[in-house]
This record gives C-alpha cells, sequence and structure tokens, in this order.
C-alpha cells in the first residue's frame, strides 16, 4: 500500500464514521480543506504531511472503529513505544522497526 493509498483509506474510513466531508477532515488534519482532493488527484506531499496526518487519526481514531488492515498505527499520545519515544512512523509494508 503507498502512502497516498494509507492517506486516502484513513480519510474514507474516519469520514464515513464520523459522518464529516472530507474537506472539513482535510481542515482538522491538515488546515486546509483542499489538501485531501490535491492527494487524491496526483499532488505530491511530504512526508512530514503524512506523519502529522497518522498521529491526527491515531488520536482522533473512534474506539468502536476498528483501524484498517494493513496499515501501520502509530501509537496514541502517551502510549509507550519506541516509535512514541522519538516520533518516528514506519513506511507502509516496512518490516523494520522507524528508527
Amino acid at each position: 500500500m503507498t502512502h497516498r493509498e494509507v492517506l486516502l483509506t484513513l480519510f474514507e474510513c474516519y469520514c464515513r464514521r464520523a459522518k464529516l466531508s472530507q474537506a472539513r477532515v482535510s481542515t482538522l488534519v491538515f488546515n486546509h480543506g483542499g489538501r485531501i482532493a490535491r492527494i487524491r488527484a496526483g499532488r505530491d506531499f511530504t512526508i512530514g504531511s503524512y506523519v502529522r496526518a497518522l498521529r491526527w487519526f491515531s488520536h482522533h481514531w473512534p474506539e468502536e472503529l476498528p483501524w484498517p488492515a494493513g496499515i501501520e498505527r502509530p501509537p496514541r499520545a502517551g502510549q509507550r513505544g519506541e516509535a512514541a519515544a522519538t516520533g518516528q512512523v514506519a513506511a507502509p509494508g516496512s518490516r523494520r522497526e522507524p528508527g
């Protein structure tokens, strides 16, 4: 799964469950309502934006909604672990530990 596919999957699942538009969630995640539409259209995005989005989704993900299969979830704030301590997230499909 590519980074783009990861973001789009998280947006689709979260928006459907939260009953919010993708533009609204894009504003919450990126502080820019059109960013997810640009990503969907194939525009580039930084790894910093990707990591911030994963952290945002991990922190705001509804307890009753299973995290999508095949996407590594970063630890939430307060959870222990190397990724939480370093702020790093492994690439999609990566077997190696971040850091």
